[in-house]
């Protein structure tokens, strides 16, 4: 587990220092079929049906704040525009839920805060801002919460 932090933190260091991530093949999002993005969006990656950029700030995508700046905090994207993963800008309600927002420290020694969306844009996984009571199960902040694609609770 402590290699696996350090490992984590070395990743960290390197998005922040636009080391990594920064190849030629990195384009601003000027395509027709892209055109949902926001303008200044780089894309690093096009998968089969998953777009991944960085925002080039803080910027509110369908209602939700999203982190940005450049190459730290990276945005994805179902082809059909749609948000797959977002990580907040700030604590902000998504469809009911209080969702946790996204820092360095949260994501280098806590469970994860990025935000996980299906592809119909119901909410996915997500990480409580304050507990809450879900569907008859009480969750403490800071817990992170899995949805199916209907909004029913996923426990493991």
């Amino acid at each position: 587990m402590k290699y696996f932090r350090l490992l984590f933190l070395l990743f960290f260091v390197l998005l922040f220092s636009g080391l990594y991530g920064q190849d030629q093949t990195q384009t601003e999002a000027k395509n027709d079929s892209l055109s949902f993005l926001p303008k200044g969006t780089k894309i690093f990656s096009i998968h089969e049906n998953k777009i991944v950029c960085f925002l080039p700030q803080n910027m509110e995508i369908q209602g939700i704040l999203c982190r940005g700046h450049a190459n730290d905090w990276q945005t994805v994207f179902f082809k059909n525009g749609k948000l797959e993963l977002a990580w907040l800008a700030e604590d902000q309600e998504i469809q009911g839920y209080p969702c946790k927002k996204a820092s360095f420290w949260t994501e280098l020694f806590g469970k994860s805060a990025a935000v996980h969306f299906h592809e119909n844009g119901k909410l996915k996984r997500f990480k409580l801002a304050k507990k809450m009571t879900i569907q008859g199960h009480r969750f403490k902040k800071g817990s992170v919460v899995r949805l199916d694609t209907e909004g029913k609770l996923v426990l493991k």
